[in-house]
């Protein structure tokens, strides 16, 4: 068996450091091996390293090759892990050999929208999709941008599209796709991340308005919050079987069938968590990382530019009179009851003895801000699209303010400014 194999072996297995190991063995003997090269970078990305994978997609396009798709991996990878000027050069130059390729397009768009120019982003999206129909990356991008700007009718609209993704969620077999009829049971399907499905739990009474019987698919550390939202008969574990329904339908499909504008938004559902009083100094909770996926690289990067480091805290934590109290979950840095949460209803009765939260843009800021607690958001500089543009506050929570980055990966203002608002919030 070649080492090339060997590798491949690898790679089926998902063992992709062990891929990488054999292939850059290769390279070590051959610098110039290209092939070597190209299945390195991949593992790399596999394995959500795109700094690693860099160097290897430099080597691709070594004295300006005009290999198309080594010029665009190069700039994806670069805008994963940030460095956006390499990006840009990348892409750019793809973009000349090839102006009218979907691929380029698409890519090229997302560093704009990166970049927060979503009208030169929702240009380019749009070619990518006209040029290729049923090309739905770029159809849910150019979703993104609307959404973020507050367009939501058609926002909504082209987000239906995430089904046809390689990667969308995949329909319960044979249940037809519920369009806000009235039925007898229907079953919502949560998806993507906690903070979507809480974020999206407030139409459940709505649907419960149009349906005999509410089922709602969820992930087991969301069980006994749903279990508790009103309108809900059932819970079912994500992976196991459905009921019998007459109708099912993603929890984020629900504002495109329900008409959401910024307008008409429903509030936060509520459920019942009873939360000790706690007397003494003001307690606030602190979260500053979402949840790792280095097996999902476009997520992982999402979360590398949403998180922060525990150290950066240290302005916010000097704030004097406060008892600050974690809400980071595996990490021992500042012990506390998040230590021994079973699920979001343990970390959902925690919040609830708090007096306020600070939290980058995680499941906990969902939590907090949909049980009312004072919420106070570290949001990135490319903000999801659910923040909108240029707001401190959010239609979607009304005790919610959002401190956002002027730069893209500076959070040392946003530091400052959360640092002043708790400093007033205590009095001190």
């Amino acid at each position: 068996m070649t080492l090339l194999s060997l590798a491949a072996e690898c790679y089926r297995a998902r063992d992709f450091a062990g891929a990488r190991q054999v292939l850059e063995s290769m390279i070590e003997v051959d610098p110039g091996d290209l092939i070597a090269h190209d299945n390195c970078a991949r593992a790399c990305l596999e394995m959500g390293d795109y700094a690693a994978a860099i160097p290897h997609f430099m080597e691709l396009v070594k004295d300006g090759r005009p290999d198309v798709q080594a010029w665009v991996k190069l700039g994806a990878a670069a805008l994963a892990d940030q460095q956006h000027d390499l990006a840009s050069m990348a892409l750019g130059t793809a973009m000349d050999l090839a102006p009218d390729d979907p691929v380029v397009l698409h890519t090229y768009a997302s560093l704009f929208a990166t970049l927060l120019l979503d009208d030169a982003a929702i240009a380019l999206y749009k070619r990518a999709y006209k040029l290729r129909p049923g090309y739905t990356d770029p159809m849910v991008g150019h979703a993104f941008c609307l959404l973020r700007q507050g367009k939501y009718r058609r926002g909504w609209e082209l987000f239906e599209k995430r089904w046809d993704l390689t990667n969308g969620t995949r329909e319960y077999h044979g249940i037809s796709e519920w369009k806000g009829e009235r039925c007898g049971m229907v079953v919502l399907r949560s998806e993507q991340g906690f903070g979507d499905t809480l974020q999206f739990l407030r139409y459940i009474p709505l649907v419960a308005e149009r349906a005999v019987e509410v089922f709602v698919d969820c992930h087991r550390l969301m069980r006994r919050i749903v279990e508790r939202i009103p309108g809900v008969t059932g819970v079912v574990d994500t992976g196991t079987t459905p009921p019998a329904a007459d109708y099912q339908t993603g929890l984020m499909s629900l504002p495109h069938i329900f008409g959401t504008t910024l307008e008409n938004i429903p509030p936060p559902v509520r459920f019942y968590v009873p939360g000790a009083i706690v007397q003494g100094l003001p307690r606030i909770g602190l979260c500053w990382a979402g949840g790792s996926r280095p097996n999902e690289p476009a997520a992982h990067a999402i979360d590398k530019r949403r998180s922060i480091t525990f150290e950066s805290l240290a302005p916010i934590m000097a704030v004097p009179g406060v008892e600050w109290v974690s809400l980071q979950r595996e990490d021992n840095r500042l012990p506390g009851p998040i230590d021994h949460a079973a699920d979001f209803y343990d970390t959902a009765r925690l919040i609830q003895s708090l007096d306020a939260v600070v939290t980058v843009d995680t499941a906990v800021c969902h939590l907090a801000a949909s049980m009312g607690i004072p919420t106070l958001l570290l949001n990135r500089f490319d903000t999801c699209w659910r923040w909108l543009l240029e707001r401190e506050d959010s239609p979607w929570y009304l005790s919610l303010r959002i401190f956002r980055q002027r730069a893209l990966g500076e959070w040392g203002l946003v530091i400052e400014r959360v640092a002043a608002a708790v400093r007033e919030m205590v009095g001190g």
